[in-house]
């Protein structure tokens, strides 16, 4: 009996700290890789240069369309894009200067926005 105590009260503890999110529809616009500004790392002794940069999303979420900056990527990133593909609807949340999409594996991914614009009609 002391054990289901402990675990019920482990799993309202875990509740307490676990964060919903309004979700919101919307639709990816686009996707691309951004490099920043041409800086380059070198790798080993062959000095294999390349790009770093960051995945950015434009989404329309009713009537405004956001731009996004999300995670660092590199040139040896298969899918930038995590699964979303432009055209489709997804669910995203906006908490301040964060938007957060759902991916299609269930996971959020953060991201910064960069600019807000009314969608042209």
């Amino acid at each position: 009996m002391k054990r289901l105590a402990a675990i019920f009260i482990l799993f309202l503890s875990l509740s307490a700290f676990a964060k919903d999110h309004l979700w919101q529809e919307g639709k990816l616009l686009s996707v691309a890789n951004q490099n920043d500004m041409g800086i380059g790392t070198a790798i080993g002794t062959s000095a294999l240069l390349f790009q770093t940069g960051h995945a950015v999303f434009v989404v329309q979420v009713s009537d405004i369309v956001y731009t996004v900056r999300g995670e660092k990527t590199n040139h040896r990133t298969n899918d930038y894009s995590k699964g979303l593909i432009v055209g489709d609807q997804l669910k995203a949340a906006i908490e301040g200067n964060k938007l957060i999409l759902l991916l299609p594996d269930g996971k959020n991914l953060d991201t910064s926005i960069l600019t807000r614009e009314r969608a042209k009609q």
